[in-house]
Protein backbone atom coordinates (compact mmCIF):
# COMPACT_ATOMS: atom_id res chain seq x y z
CA UNK A 1 0.00 0.00 0.00
CA UNK A 2 2.91 2.33 0.75
CA UNK A 3 3.66 4.45 -2.30
CA UNK A 4 0.39 3.59 -4.04
CA UNK A 5 -2.06 6.20 -5.29
CA UNK A 6 -4.73 6.35 -2.55
CA UNK A 7 -7.31 7.34 -5.16
CA UNK A 8 -7.08 3.83 -6.60
CA UNK A 9 -9.21 2.35 -3.81
CA UNK A 10 -10.61 -0.58 -5.75
CA UNK A 11 -7.28 -1.62 -7.30
CA UNK A 12 -5.58 -1.56 -3.90
CA UNK A 13 -8.45 -3.55 -2.36
CA UNK A 14 -8.22 -6.26 -5.04
CA UNK A 15 -4.44 -6.49 -4.66
CA UNK A 16 -4.83 -6.89 -0.89
CA UNK A 17 -7.57 -9.47 -1.40
CA UNK A 18 -5.37 -11.45 -3.79
CA UNK A 19 -2.50 -11.35 -1.30
CA UNK A 20 -4.85 -12.55 1.47
CA UNK A 21 -6.62 -15.29 -0.49
CA UNK A 22 -5.35 -18.02 1.85
CA UNK A 23 -6.43 -16.05 4.92
CA UNK A 24 -10.11 -15.26 4.41
CA UNK A 25 -11.54 -13.64 7.49
CA UNK A 26 -9.63 -12.92 10.65
CA UNK A 27 -6.98 -10.30 11.13
CA UNK A 28 -6.03 -9.94 7.44
CA UNK A 29 -9.55 -8.92 6.45
CA UNK A 30 -9.92 -6.69 9.49
CA UNK A 31 -6.75 -4.88 8.42
CA UNK A 32 -8.07 -4.62 4.87
CA UNK A 33 -11.27 -3.09 6.20
CA UNK A 34 -9.33 -0.38 8.03
CA UNK A 35 -7.19 0.35 4.98
CA UNK A 36 -10.25 0.44 2.72
CA UNK A 37 -12.04 2.89 5.03
CA UNK A 38 -8.96 5.11 5.20
CA UNK A 39 -8.59 5.12 1.41
CA UNK A 40 -12.25 6.07 0.89
CA UNK A 41 -11.81 8.83 3.46
CA UNK A 42 -8.75 10.15 1.61
CA UNK A 43 -10.61 10.00 -1.71
CA UNK A 44 -13.54 11.91 -0.22
CA UNK A 45 -11.27 14.60 1.21
CA UNK A 46 -9.41 15.02 -2.10
CA UNK A 47 -12.66 15.28 -4.07
CA UNK A 48 -14.43 17.36 -1.43
CA UNK A 49 -17.30 14.90 -1.20
CA UNK A 50 -18.63 12.66 1.56
CA UNK A 51 -17.96 8.96 1.11
CA UNK A 52 -21.67 8.15 0.92
CA UNK A 53 -21.85 10.24 -2.27
CA UNK A 54 -18.79 8.51 -3.73
CA UNK A 55 -20.48 5.17 -3.13
CA UNK A 56 -23.57 6.07 -5.12
CA UNK A 57 -25.53 8.52 -3.03
CA UNK A 58 -28.29 8.35 -0.48
CA UNK A 59 -30.27 5.12 -0.46
CA UNK A 60 -32.58 5.53 2.56
CA UNK A 61 -33.61 7.98 5.23
CA UNK A 62 -33.11 5.66 8.21
CA UNK A 63 -31.00 2.64 9.05
CA UNK A 64 -31.70 -0.04 11.57
CA UNK A 65 -29.19 -0.49 14.36
CA UNK A 66 -26.86 -3.46 14.23
CA UNK A 67 -23.96 -3.81 16.60
CA UNK A 68 -22.74 -7.30 17.39
CA UNK A 69 -21.44 -6.25 20.81
CA UNK A 70 -24.28 -3.87 21.49
CA UNK A 71 -23.98 -2.48 24.96
CA UNK A 72 -21.34 -4.95 26.12
CA UNK A 73 -18.89 -2.23 27.21
CA UNK A 74 -21.69 -0.19 28.73
CA UNK A 75 -23.02 -3.12 30.73
CA UNK A 76 -19.60 -3.86 32.23
CA UNK A 77 -17.79 -0.52 32.33
CA UNK A 78 -20.48 2.18 32.41
CA UNK A 79 -18.89 4.11 35.29
CA UNK A 80 -15.48 4.26 33.60
CA UNK A 81 -17.08 5.35 30.33
CA UNK A 82 -19.14 8.01 32.08
CA UNK A 83 -22.26 6.66 30.40
CA UNK A 84 -25.40 4.98 31.74
CA UNK A 85 -25.26 1.19 31.84
CA UNK A 86 -27.29 -0.86 29.38
CA UNK A 87 -29.34 -3.21 31.56
CA UNK A 88 -32.89 -3.05 30.24
CA UNK A 89 -34.65 -2.88 26.90
CA UNK A 90 -35.36 0.80 27.56
CA UNK A 91 -31.62 1.35 28.13
CA UNK A 92 -30.94 -0.37 24.81
CA UNK A 93 -33.49 1.85 23.04
CA UNK A 94 -31.82 4.93 24.56
CA UNK A 95 -28.44 3.68 23.30
CA UNK A 96 -29.91 3.18 19.82
CA UNK A 97 -31.14 6.78 19.80
CA UNK A 98 -27.70 7.97 20.89
CA UNK A 99 -25.95 6.00 18.15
Amino acid sequence: VIGRDPMQVEAIWWDLAAASVRHTGGIAWKAMSGIDSALWDIRGKVLGAPVWQLLGGKMRDRLGLYWSHCGSMRSRHADELGKPAVKTLDDLRALAEEV
